[in-house]
């Protein structure tokens, strides 16, 4: 009886579909980004949005699945303002044979079923036992083809999105439009100005108002002043004009993010360091991590320009340089004049 009361509901539930075109589509794109990280967040919302959800991840790659009625176009439409689609391949998985045989395999169960089940009407005790041991064998075949069925179903309804990444060259990284002097910010326009053969190193005196572990570069065509180390972390100081004219510093610091998150960096770390507005950011190229900071603030006794603290470089070597740059920072214009001696001339 519980048999027979098992089988009703199996029955049931068991919906079997009529013969239709069973697809699952698999779109696979490789995507030049500056950061994996941010693309993979707008990627998971934008799946969110369309009922689509995340398969897997890792560092190179994403996986999501979307239902079918989401039109591929409109999926690849959205990658493209993620980065550049390097390359791009469709492929189509026809599930239609195996779905008819699952659907031919259950319907011969079921018949079977049946029939095993009227001999329980019909059987003695004995008999009655060994066709219930029958029952729940077949019972169990049943459940595994109706779960491969509509696993096949479900597949067929949706098609799948895998991205891999790769990474951008500094000269290709997009940038957004932005006013004035933002658009002069980032890691790449800052070290392009670290390649000068004459550099001074600073004095081992003041070293509490100094860089003591940076070397002075003499020639400052665009810094008022240029330091880097011997593993070049690099750190500038300019000066720039406050067009078009900000009343505070709040409103370019949120010009600073906005422009340095809309080009693939992420936000670390942002304060207040004496006067100056303290942003600091990460990157990857390359597979490798840069670490790009700067501080600001509009002068006092010129509110016509801004003052620029900006340094960086790998991220392996930045962080044991990280105090000594913030009270730089701290300290600026309230140092000692530095005592400048040569170091070497190549």
């Amino acid at each position: 009886m519980k048999h027979f009361i098992k089988l009703l509901v199996f029955f049931a539930t068991l919906h079997l579909y009529p013969n239709e075109n069973l697809y699952h589509i698999k779109i696979q794109i490789t995507l030049k980004v500056n950061s994996p990280e941010i693309v993979r967040k707008y990627l998971l919302n934008f799946a969110n949005e369309k009922k689509g959800y995340l398969k897997n991840f890792d560092n190179t790659s994403i996986t999501l699945v979307f239902p079918n009625q989401v039109n591929k176009e409109e999926i690849i439409s959205y990658i493209k303002n993620l980065g550049t689609i390097v390359t791009q391949n469709l492929k189509l998985e026809d599930y239609n044979d195996e779905i008819l045989k699952l659907q031919t395999k259950i319907k011969v169960k079921e018949k079977y079923l049946n029939e095993l089940n009227q001999l329980t009407k019909e059987a003695n005790l004995l008999q009655t036992l060994d066709v219930e041991k029958e029952i729940s064998k077949v019972i169990e075949e049943l459940e595994a083809l109706k779960g491969n069925y509509y696993y096949y179903l479900e597949l067929s309804s949706t098609q799948e999105l895998k991205i891999l990444f790769t990474f951008l060259d500094a000269s290709t990284i997009p940038m957004i439009s932005a006013p004035g002097w933002i658009k002069t910010i980032g890691i790449f326009n800052f070290l392009q100005f670290f390649r000068e053969d004459i550099f001074y190193q600073v004095s081992k005196k003041n070293i509490a108002s100094s860089l003591s572990n940076f070397c002075k570069y003499n020639n400052n065509k665009f810094f008022l002043e240029k330091y880097i180390t011997a593993d070049g972390i690099a750190l500038g100081v300019r000066k720039v004009k406050n067009i078009p004219k900000a009343e505070t510093n709040l409103i370019w610091e949120e010009s600073v993010i906005f422009f340095l998150e809309g080009n693939g960096y992420t936000i670390k770390e942002k304060k207040i360091i004496g006067d100056f507005h303290y942003i600091l950011s990460e990157g990857i190229t390359k597979e490798e991590k840069f670490i790009y900071g700067i501080a600001f603030k509009i002068n006092e006794e010129d509110k016509e320009t801004l003052t620029l603290i900006e340094f960086g470089g790998t991220e392996k070597h930045f962080h044991k340089y990280k105090e000594e740059i913030q009270k730089f920072i701290q300290n600026y214009k309230k140092k000692m004049t530095l005592q400048i001696i040569p170091l070497l001339a190549k």
